[in-house]
C-alpha cells in the first residue's frame, strides 16, 4: 500500500509534502526546524522580488521552489526541473496545496548535452545522481541552452543548481545562456571537493561566458545540516553597489554572507 505524504507547514507559511519517513534528510530537517537549515534562504526573502524570474535545477521536494514561487508572486514563475519520479511527484503536490500556479515543473535533468541517462536513486531523494548505466530510474538529459531556446525565458533573475555532482557540467551546457542572461546563481560544491574546486570552478564559468560582474553564491556545504557561503567576486569595495544587481551595497547584499 502507497504510504500518504506528510504534509509540513513551514515558519515561512509554505506547506511542503514530504515522504513520512525520517530517512528522509527534508523529512527529517523540516520536522525538526519547521524550515530549511541554509541561510541561503534568508538571503534570497530579502533579495527576490515580485515580478522575478528563477530557475531551480535539482528541485527536490521543494525546499526552494515553494518559497521562491511565493516571494516572486502571481507576475513572477519559476522553472524547476526535478527528474526523480517520487520527489517530482511530492512537488507536484506542494505546487497544488499551496496554490503555485507560478511554477512550472518538467520531469528532466540537465547537463551538458541532450541524452536518455539514469538517475542513481540514492538512500534520500536529496542524494539522487545521474549515471551512464546500471540500475535506477531512465531520465531524459537536457541542456540550459536548449532549455532556453525551447522555453523562450524573459531574463532570468536567479538560477539554483544542485545536482549532486552535475554542476560543472551543467554550467557548460549553458554557454550561450551566460551569455545573454546575468542571473545570479547558486550551486553545490560538495566538501571534499571545497578546498580545490572554486579556482577550477571558476574557469570553466568564465569560459562559458559569463558576463563580469555576475554574482555567483557558492553553498559549500561542509555537510547536509551545516554550510557557508561564498560569493565568486574580483575585488569589490564593501560600500560599492553589489554586483548582483539589486541596487543595495555590496556590504548589506552578496557581501553580508562572504566568509
Amino acid at each position: 500500500m502507497q504510504s500518504v505524504p506528510l504534509r509540513i507547514h513551514l515558519s515561512n507559511h509554505v506547506t511542503l509534502a514530504v515522504p513520512p519517513r525520517l530517512d528522509s534528510i527534508t523529512t527529517y530537517v523540516l520536522l525538526e526546524q519547521e524550515t530549511w537549515f541554509e541561510k541561503e534562504l534568508s538571503f534570497l526573502s530579502r533579495w527576490l522580488k515580485p515580478g522575478m524570474t528563477a530557475i531551480d535545477i535539482g528541485a527536490n521536494l521543494g525546499v526552494y521552489a515553494l518559497p521562491i514561487a511565493q516571494l516572486v508572486g502571481p507576475h513572477g514563475c519559476v522553472f524547476a526541473y526535478e527528474p526523480g519520479s517520487e520527489a517530482r511527484g511530492l512537488l507536484e503536490l506542494s505546487r497544488d496545496i499551496n496554490i503555485a500556479s507560478n511554477l512550472y515543473i518538467f520531469d528532466l535533468a540537465l547537463s551538458d548535452s541532450e541524452r536518455n541517462g539514469r538517475l542513481l536513486v540514492g538512500a534520500s531523494s536529496e542524494l539522487n545522481a545521474l549515471g551512464d548505466a546500471g540500475g535506477g530510474q531512465p531520465v531524459h538529459i537536457t541542456s540550459l541552452d536548449i532549455e532556453n531556446r525551447k522555453r523562450g525565458w524573459l531574463p532570468p533573475d536567479f538560477v539554483k543548481i544542485d545536482a549532486e555532482g552535475e554542476e560543472e557540467r551543467i554550467l557548460a551546457g549553458g554557454r550561450d545562456f551566460f551569455v545573454r542572461h546575468s542571473p545570479l546563481i547558486m550551486f553545490e560544491i560538495k566538501a571534499d571537493e571545497a578546498k580545490e574546486a572554486p579556482d577550477h570552478l571558476n574557469a570553466d564559468i568564465w569560459r562559458s561566458g559569463m558576463v563580469p560582474g555576475t554574482c555567483v553564491i557558492r553553498n559549500s556545504r561542509q555537510s547536509r545540516r551545516s554550510n557557508k557561503l561564498e560569493t565568486h567576486r574580483e575585488t569589490i569595495s564593501r560600500n560599492a553597489l553589489c554586483p548582483c544587481g539589486s541596487g543595495q551595497k555590496y556590504k548589506h547584499c552578496c557581501g553580508a554572507y562572504v566568509s
